[in-house]
């Protein structure tokens, strides 16, 4: 009998502690190093937290780190992030107190980003998402869902792929102070409910004045949208070395002003490139301008469509500055180019967008930028000339190549990011076998939307995200010889 009950009372143990084994949590504060993993998550930060000069901290795949207060994970020495497609690394504030103040964020000191990398992080709820001076850490495939700035860069070298920003109550989204910085395929949305000051997607100027000290931003296929009830700047470059922006989306609308992108540049030697740009502002003054010029400046702007919703200015040099405007779209402005003479190929007409309302600035059948652009540029991948604006336009007929992978070129999606459902839709102009589906960041079919035979056409679906968690999703229409890819991200 007695060895019944010892028996049944070591087994009731049993039951107690395997999960605790199963279901692991740790609570750190102070010196941390080493390695975390999912067998010790979740993590609970309960004061500040810091890898030391010499030292490194692996947190892989699985892990979710939750701060309990105003703290920072600060990085002297090697901080390694590395989640995986489908499984992130999750940051947090308390998850049990809902009124819990925003957590600091990571910051990287020194040379502290030299070996370091974020990876396939989901980075939610705090003040600055990422703070760094001389090196930051390469930063791809991950989510920042911060209060006040996404990236803190001061004097830093900054690579940052395939990387998605939300910022609820942004002054600046990306902050970059005499960068050196390549940006690609990066998303920023920006929101900013106050009246009282300005809300910039990216603010970058070079407040190091060592003429040895060359900064540059370099952006790429990527989307900036800034939406403020107060004054809302899309892009402010300042003394910049040089810039290179090809193909990006940069979007503004403010209550009170609304500028798209301010150069301010006190070097007359024409050394920023703006090439297939869309850049597009709701207007809410007369005195709105969709593009700024200041000092002696002489950027580059070329293939590009500059679109104001409501009276405003469209390209606005200020007296000494020097644009060189070619083969763009100044459109749907009272003044198209202020205190300066465009160049060859400009044209001002409605570009016609896909859907202005739902952020689809993809051009369509009958668009005067269709065919426009620079002779000297690249071919479309269709193979005929180049269009003016960010996005071309697929002409009946013409087919891709082999295995052409085509992003987010004739797929869009409205609201993106969204926390329950997007409404997707897909043009085909050629009749073609496919198959249309949702794929999560390990590559696994979530939702099949449609396959079969597709005529030409516009194809419009609704995807309710009920069964699967916050992260980032891929929308991939593939044929035999294309492949269309339009990221989606869910915040719930």
């Amino acid at each position: 009998m007695q060895k019944r009950t010892l028996v049944a009372w070591f087994s009731h143990c049993l039951l107690l502690i395997v999960p605790l084994i199963a279901f692991g949590q740790t609570y750190v504060n102070g010196e941390v190093y080493g390695v975390w993993d999912v067998s010790s998550s979740p993590y609970y930060v309960t004061d500040e937290i810091t890898v030391e000069e010499m030292e490194s901290l692996t947190i892989y795949e699985g892990v979710e780190v939750y701060f309990l207060g105003l703290d920072a994970l600060t990085v002297k020495g090697t901080l390694r992030i590395l989640g995986q497609p489908g499984d992130s690394v999750y940051f947090n504030s308390d998850p049990h107190d809902a009124d819990d103040p925003n957590w600091t964020g990571l910051v990287f000191t020194n040379t502290a980003g030299l070996e370091s990398e974020i990876g396939y992080a989901s980075i939610h709820n705090c003040a600055t998402g990422v703070r760094a001076d001389t090196i930051a850490p390469r930063i791809y495939n991950s989510l920042i869902n911060a209060d006040n700035i996404g990236l803190n860069i001061d004097g830093a070298i900054l690579e940052i792929t395939d990387t998605d920003f939300v910022i609820e109550n942004c002054s600046s989204a990306l902050r970059l102070r005499s960068p050196h910085a390549t940006i690609t395929r990066c998303t920023v949305h920006a929101f900013n409910p106050s009246i009282t000051w300005a809300s910039y997607g990216i603010y970058s100027e070079h407040s190091n004045f060592d003429d040895d000290f060359d900064t540059f931003i370099e952006m790429r296929e990527s989307n900036i949208f800034v939406y403020s009830e107060g004054m809302a700047i899309g892009v402010f470059l300042m003394s910049l070395d040089h810039s290179i922006f090809q193909r990006n989306i940069i979007y503004a609308s403010g209550k009170s002003s609304t500028t798209g992108l301010k150069i301010v540049n006190t070097d007359s030697i024409p050394r920023h490139w703006f090439d297939h740009q869309t850049i597009v502002i709701e207007s809410a003054s007369t005195i709105d301008k969709a593009v700024i010029v200041e000092s002696v400046g002489r950027p580059s702007i070329t293939n590009s469509i500059i679109y104001a919703d409501g009276p405003s200015f469209g390209i606005y040099a200020d007296l000494g500055a020097q644009p060189n405007v070619q083969y763009c779209d100044v459109a749907n402005v009272d003044y198209p180019y202020v205190n300066f003479l465009e160049g060859d190929g400009c044209i001002e007409e409605d570009p016609l967008f896909k859907n202005f309302y739902e952020k689809n600035f993809h051009i369509t059948e009958g668009s005067l930028c269709i065919d426009a652009g620079s002779p000297d540029s690249p071919l479309d991948p269709d193979g005929t000339r180049a269009d003016i604006g960010r996005f071309y336009y697929m002409q009946v007929g013409v087919e891709p190549g082999p295995a052409r992978v085509i992003s987010a070129e004739l797929i869009s999606a409205y609201p993106n990011p969204f926390n329950a459902e997007v409404k997707i839709e897909l043009v085909l102009p050629y009749q073609t076998q496919g198959g249309f589906a949702i794929y999560n960041q390990a590559g696994q079919r979530v939702h099949l939307l449609q396959s079969g035979n597709f005529m030409p056409g516009s194809y419009r679906f609704n995807w309710k995200a009920e069964m699967v968690s916050s992260g980032k999703y891929w929308a991939v229409f593939e044929s035999k010889n294309q492949k269309l890819v339009q990221p989606l991200i869910l915040i719930k």
